[in-house]
This record gives C-alpha cells, sequence and structure tokens, in this order.
C-alpha cells in the first residue's frame, strides 16, 4: 500500500542524532551545526552556523546567484510539535514553535550591479510550500547590515504565520520589543540614488498587526563617534500590511489601514551652532502632536558674532506644542514627495532673532519667503497656519552699544491661510 504513497513509508516513531553537520547550501555558504537531534514531533540544533565559502572579494567580483554574503550563528534552534508530508500533491509542514535565543546576524556585503542579480524566475515565492508556524521566538539577538545598520537586542515574537504556496503568506502579529537601532550615515559619494529595478515579485504578504514596544533610534553621520539624532522610548503600530507586485513597485511599496507613532522625545545636534530637542510626540492617522519643541544655539552670542565672516541672525525659537491635522502625504507623478494639512497650529511659540552689526554687512541678493517657498524642493499645501499667544522678539547689538537693543511683540494671534510651495 505504502508503495503508491509519494512517502512511501509509514511509521509511529523515529530518531535521528547526529554529532555534527556540514552541509554546502551553495556556491557562497555552508551550514554547520554540533548536534543535530531529529524525532517526528521536534528538532533540535545547537551551535548552528552558515558561514561564507567564499571571500567578499571573490563575492564582488563573480557572478552569483544572490547579492547577499550572510554570516549567521544561532546557539539553539528547536521546533517543537511537528507534522509534516503532503497533501494533494504539495509539501507542508506545521510546527507549533520555532524558537531562537542569541542569534547573530551579519549582512556583509551586499551588491547592486546588474550582472550580479539572478535572473527573476517566474512563479518564484518567499517560501516554496504550504507552511504554518504558531509561534516563532527570537530573543536577545544581533542584525548587523553591512556595518550600516546595527540592531541589538533583537526580541521579535510572530504569531499565526500561514504560507499558502502560490497565493498568500499571512501573519497575525508580529511584536518586537526593546530594540535598539542604530543607522550609520554613508559617505557622500554612497548617497547617490540608486536606480530602482522592477523585479518579478510574486509574493502576496499580509500582515494584521505590527508593534513595536519601547525601541531606541540613533543615527551616526559618516565618520563620527557618537550620534547626532536620538529618539527614545519609539511604540509603533501598523494593521493591515499589505504587500503585493502591485504595491511594490509604488514609491511606497506597502498599503495599510491604520498608523500609530509615539516617543518620549528626540535629541538632534545639528552641527557646531544649533540643536533641536523635543518632549514627547505622536502620529496617528493624519494627526500630529508634539509638546515642548526647542530650537536652540549650542554656544552664545559673543562666540557667535566672533564666527562670522559676514552678518547673519541667530535664533532661539520654542514651542511648547504643535499640532497638525489632518495630514495627507505621498509621491507626486514627478517622484517628488508632497504634505497636505489643513491646519498647523503652534500653541506659545517664542521666538528671539539676535542680530551683531559689528561683522560686515552681507551685501548679496537675498530671497523673501515667497521665493523660499515656491523653491520647495517637495509639495507643501497647508490650508491653515496658526500662531496661538505666541512671542517675536529682535535683538540687535552695536559695537558702542551696552547690551542688544531689543523690540519685541506678545500675545500674537494670528493665522495664514494657503501656504504652499511651487509644486
Amino acid at each position: 500500500l505504502t508503495r503508491t504513497n509519494e512517502i512511501p513509508i509509514d511509521y509511529k516513531t523515529f530518531r535521528l542524532k547526529l554529532d555534527s553537520m556540514y552541509y554546502r547550501l551553495n556556491e557562497m555558504h555552508i551550514l554547520t551545526a554540533s548536534d543535530f537531534d531529529l524525532t517526528e514531533k521536534k528538532v533540535v540544533l545547537k551551535n548552528f552556523k552558515m558561514k561564507p565559502f567564499i571571500s567578499k572579494n571573490q563575492f564582488n567580483n563573480q557572478y552569483t546567484k544572490s547579492n547577499t554574503l550572510l554570516d549567521v550563528e544561532a546557539p539553539l534552534l528547536t521546533l517543537n510539535n511537528n507534522s509534516w508530508g503532503k497533501r494533494n500533491g504539495e509539501f507542508y509542514f506545521h510546527t507549533n514553535s520555532i524558537k531562537l535565543d542569541k542569534v547573530d546576524v551579519k549582512i556583509i556585503d551586499q551588491k547592486n550591479k546588474q550582472s550580479a542579480i539572478e535572473k527573476e524566475i517566474k512563479n518564484k515565492f518567499l517560501i516554496n510550500f504550504n507552511l504554518v508556524v504558531d509561534t516563532i521566538q527570537i530573543k536577545n539577538s544581533h542584525l548587523l547590515a553591512d556595518k550600516k545598520f546595527d540592531f541589538k537586542n533583537v526580541d521579535l515574537t510572530v504569531l499565526g504565520l500561514v504560507n499558502v504556496y502560490g497565493k498568500k503568506l499571512y501573519a497575525k502579529d508580529m511584536i518586537l520589543k526593546n530594540p535598539e537601532f542604530t543607522i550609520h550615515g554613508n559617505a557622500e559619494s554612497e548617497n547617490k540614488p540608486v536606480k530602482k529595478e522592477k523585479k518579478d515579485f510574486n509574493d502576496f504578504i499580509e500582515v494584521n498587526n505590527i508593534r513595536l514596544v519601547n525601541g531606541q533610534l540613533a543615527i551616526i553621520p559618516f565618520q563620527a563617534s557618537k550620534p547626532n539624532l536620538y529618539v527614545k522610548n519609539i511604540d509603533f503600530n501598523l494593521q493591515k500590511l499589505k504587500i503585493n507586485p502591485n504595491t511594490l513597485n509604488e514609491n511606497v511599496p506597502f498599503h495599510y489601514e491604520s498608523i500609530y507613532l509615539k516617543s518620549s522625545g528626540l535629541d538632534y545636534d545639528l552641527g557646531k551652532v544649533y540643536q533641536l530637542n523635543t518632549s514627547d510626540f505622536y502620529y496617528k492617522n493624519g494627526k500630529f502632536v508634539l509638546n515642548k519643541l526647542k530650537f536652540i544655539p549650542k554656544i552664545s552670542r559673543k562666540e557667535y558674532t566672533a564666527s562670522l565672516k559676514k552678518q547673519a541672525d541667530l535664533f532661539h525659537v520654542t514651542v511648547n506644542q504643535i499640532a497638525v491635522d489632518d495630514i495627507k502625504w505621498g509621491f507626486l507623478p514627478n517622484k517628488k514627495p508632497f504634505f497636505k494639512s489643513n491646519l498647523v497650529k503652534l500653541h506659545e511659540a517664542d521666538a528671539v532673532i539676535y542680530r551683531s552689526l559689528v561683522p560686515p554687512n552681507d551685501l548679496s541678493k537675498k530671497t523673501l519667503f515667497s521665493e523660499k517657498l515656491r523653491n520647495l524642493k517637495f509639495g507643501l499645501e497647508v490650508k491653515r497656519l496658526m500662531l496661538v499667544n505666541s512671542k517675536l522678539a529682535y535683538a540687535e547689538e552695536t559695537e558702542k552699544s551696552v547690551g542688544a537693543g531689543t523690540l519685541s511683540f506678545t500675545k500674537v494671534n494670528t493665522t495664514v491661510y494657503n501656504v504652499n510651495s511651487g509644486y
């Protein structure tokens, strides 16, 4: 009877145990493990490693089927309560849980040369069989991508993963807790836009709920030793995510129904003169609120004046709250981004503009704000811009004056209509 089955044996129990494993995965990678234990219901893999089989130089100079060179280590990988076989001529695999701890993933190099990209294959999918995984748990792990993206303390849980081969890859929940993201800047020569190549992507991917809890983000400029931008205590939620062959060719390669982002604040070092700090802020489905913005100098007025070759203003700006309603954003037909809002409201803005007349006057042509708006390189449309209970002061100082003379406006309440860019 079993001769006619695609798997020509029946069994109740079995066990395969190896003290080591070596497998040549492809022309670039090898797989090894120090312990492999397989039964009808469980898989345990110890000291799993996927290592490069070729050097970085060989990878960049040879044609390879993949354009990513990887180095992966996982001390322990377990799959529990497994079942597998064939149904209607197609392979299926169902497991109750996949657990990994202290996974270390390094993307050593990636190349975007056309000669290195594998020719696309019709009907190629991310997972080429039917798969059900009730729970995936990855704890205390690390991802380093080509020395540019460094993600530490990765604690990821995926619930209800189902892949129906050739139709849809679906996950009910993806939860990422307490991650630390660090992004390293590139040299300016490496920041040139990469030509987007249309790929034959066949998958329909849906995730019902994606949640990030208490994340930290740091951005380190090229050749710097510490971050210039730090975003604290990030909570993020995205619902009804969809990625398919149509969305992937759009400027924003996915669709969603609901989005929520919250942070306890950010610190941004803007160079030698200014720093920007905020308290908490959030964005939810087109509404943005930011509290206690500070755009302030890091140096004194005297130090700033001494650094100038020509006269220039020094700004000190604080805003108690910025509220933006009915936000719409996206891309114009010319690929430039656009930003629209029905209302931008600044509560208790306090701006001080200081100028010293000691340096020589700058006699070069200066544009007014109307021209600055027209020349913005993106589409801007704000129907109403409101200042509520705000202050504006202009302070000017000469070589002979004792301190700066100041002209102040208080209790400023005003509305500006239809602030638009040239786009």
